[in-house]
């Protein structure tokens, strides 16, 4: 990813992590690498790791989201974008937090 962005600086890159190895380790070294989001493995992110990414001026965008309910408490936390297998499921539910129409559970 380096060799990449060196080649142009201003092409939007993320960091994937797929393992757990602190929060400020794993956000600095997103910042440190010039990466504007940070993309974890879903069952590695809570409230505070949202938080602590939009602090660092980070974009956070999850990966692999298909249950309905964790995907309406990660648009509760704020992440910035959901990668899943079941897109009309995740659309639905946004649709539905949008117009009043979804109901957790």
């Amino acid at each position: 990813m380096d060799r990449i962005r060196g080649t142009d600086p201003t092409l939007p890159t993320g960091w994937l992590v797929v393992e757990r190895h602190g929060t400020d380790l794993v956000l600095d070294r997103v910042v440190a690498h010039g990466h504007g989001s940070v993309n974890p493995w879903d069952e590695l992110v809570d409230e505070s790791m949202v938080v602590a990414a939009h602090q660092r001026g980070l974009r956070m965008v999850v990966w692999t989201v298909d249950d309905p309910g964790r995907i309406s408490q990660l648009a509760d936390w704020g992440v910035d974008g959901i990668i899943t297998n079941r897109p009309e499921v995740a659309r639905r539910v946004i649709d539905g937090r949008l117009d009043g129409t979804w109901v957790d559970g």
